[in-house]
Parts: structure tokens; C-alpha cells; sequence
């Protein structure tokens, strides 16, 4: 309404000066509009909870010894003690919201997570925990049983290692790549897509750079200038779910800002991927003539043979 646009444009204007917000008294953000001397309660059935929990959290990051407590607060009263549920909810935080966290602040939650919220096999760990101790105190004993013993220590002690060194493998993330997907027409439904953005002054890219990106084989440094604004490009991302890896996207299959943005520059320069992510709440709301070019270029896509 014109009363939040107001606002909304007030606060844009200084959006850049700490000074001059401050005497405002309200923010604007996620398409909402929040006054400094107003409670405002986010709980998990908001749908965008997990963007606020994730701003609160980074804020632990100047008093790290606190970050227990409030984790302990929302796996009480956001997760009823479901630590298998907060434990999932934590690992998406920290995967889609990477910029916000430094590393010792994700190596804080990470380690409170480990001692909190993920089982341990007790039976597991006291056998781990008596060869070690074995293995330790080897050299210092010298009786022939042991001696007899010790290249079965010795190879259980190198198994425990391995089956270490294998769950580090599995446990570590990787963003998922940027890549269309293998389907029969993929290099002409690329070069076309590529011709029909050209054309239109839409990107600023060679075409072999454009295909090496879309083929998952791209050179670092190689992104995409988009000239458009960039509410357009997310209308295009959305648009070209069927043809991306499914993993670049949510669950309602709005691509992930912080996926993608290694491989596009706005207007020659680096993404902001907080900004983006706001245009991208209210990208429903926004109309542009590109839109539909865009639709007349997936609908092509799928008749390409």
C-alpha cells in the first residue's frame, strides 16, 4: 500500500548509511516493514524463518560463547527437542546462507551440533576408546601376549582410521553443480538459449564460455554479465527447472541465489547475495516485457530436435 511504499522508499534512500537509518525507527525487508520499538516473534511456521534464524545466528558471531544458548533455545521451543530435525535444519542454514557465517562461528555450531543433537553409538566409541588406549601404551608393555597381539591391534587400529577417513568423505558438502541437465537436444537447446539471450542484449558472454558453464566445465573466472534487471534472471532460472540439475533448487523449485552466484556478474559486477535474495521474495509480485520473451524462449526449448 502507499503507506509501506513510503517507507519503503525512505529506507532504500539510506540504505547504505548506518547514520541516517538509524533515526528512522523501522527497516524494511523481505517485503515487509519492521519498527525498531515493535516485537516482532518469527517462529518456525513462518516461511521464511529460516532467513531470519539465520540473520539472528550470525549475530552470535561476536560472542561465540553464548551461540549454546541459543541454539538450546530453538530446539526447545521452535523443534520440541527433535534433534534429528534441528540437526537438518542447522546443516541447511549453513549450506544455503554461506556468506553469512564465518568460519569459527560455522565450526561453534558445528561442534555444538556433534555433542547436542547427533546419536552416538556408545558401544562403538568404548571399543574405539579401548584401542587407542592399547595402541598408546604398546611400546611400554612388554609381556609375550601382547606382543602376540599386536599386529591385530595394529590392523584394528588402522581400520577404526579408515572407516574415519571414509565417514569425513561422506560427510563432507559440495554445492551442487551448476549444469544442465543430460538430455538428447542439451548442446542445441544451449546454443539456442544462448542465441535467443544475445539477441535480445540480455548477456554479455562468448559463446564458447556460455556452453563450457552450462556444460559444467567451465574455467574459474568464466561467468555471465546479465544486463537485465535482476528479478529477470531469477524469472529465467525459475523457468529452466527442467533443464538444470534439480539440486540448484528448493523444494518449490525457485533456484538457491547462493548456488549460482559463481557464475553470473550483474551488470559487470559481483553478486550481493543478500540483495538478490529479496528481489527474489518478491519476484512474484513483479511484471517486466522480458517475461515474456523468456516464455517464448522455454517454449521453444522443448521443440528443439
Amino acid at each position: 500500500d502507499s503507506e509501506y511504499n513510503w517507507r519503503d522508499e525512505r529506507y532504500s534512500a539510506v540504505h547504505s548509511d548506518i547514520k541516517e537509518r538509524a533515526p528512522l525507527g523501522f527497516f524494511c525487508r523481505m517485503d515487509g516493514c519492521y519498527f525498531l520499538d515493535h516485537q516482532t516473534i518469527v517462529d518456525e511456521s513462518n516461511e521464511d524463518f529460516s532467513y531470519w534464524f539465520s540473520l539472528k545466528l550470525r549475530q552470535y558471531d561476536l560472542n561465540l560463547q553464548t551461540t549454546s544458548e541459543f541454539l538450546k533455545h530453538h530446539l526447545k521451543e521452535n523443534f520440541g527437542y527433535k534433534k534429528e530435525k534441528f540437526n537438518d535444519f542447522l546443516e541447511m542454514c549453513l549450506l544455503q546462507f554461506p556468506e553469512m557465517f564465518s568460519d569459527r562461528l560455522c565450526l561453534t555450531v558445528r561442534t555444538w551440533m556433534t555433542k547436542n543433537l547427533k546419536s552416538k553409538n556408545k558401544n562403538a566409541d568404548l571399543l574405539n576408546d579401548a584401542q587407542t588406549y592399547n595402541a598408546s601404551n604398546e611400546p611400554l608393555l612388554n609381556d609375550a601376549q601382547t606382543y602376540n597381539h599386536s599386529n591385530e591391534q595394529l590392523l584394528n587400529v588402522a581400520q577404526t582410521s579408515k572407516r574415519k577417513e571414509n565417514s569425513k568423505k561422506k560427510s563432507k558438502k559440495e554445492y551442487p553443480l551448476f549444469k544442465w541437465n543430460d538430455l538428447k537436444y542439451k548442446e542445441k537447446q544451449i546454443e539456442y538459449l544462448y542465441n535467443q539471450l544475445k539477441f535480445n542484449n540480455i548477456i554479455d558472454i562468448e559463446i564458447k564460455k556460455f556452453k563450457n558453464i552450462f556444460n559444467g566445465i567451465s574455467t574459474k573466472g568464466d561467468r555471465i554479465n546479465w544486463e537485465k534487471p535482476q528479478h529477470v534472471l531469477i524469472y529465467l532460472l525459475n523457468k529452466l527447472h527442467p533443464y538444470l540439475n534439480s539440486n540448484l533448487y528448493n523444494k518449490d523449485n525457485t533456484i538457491i541465489i547462493g548456488y549460482i552466484a559463481p557464475y553470473f556478474l550483474y551488470r559487470g559486477e559481483e553478486f550481493e547475495v543478500d540483495s538478490w535474495r529479496v528481489v527474489k521474495s518478491k519476484n512474484k509480485d513483479v511484471e517486466h516485457d522480458l517475461y515474456k520473451v523468456i516464455d517464448q524462449i522455454i517454449s521453444q526449448l522443448c521443440n528443439i530436435s
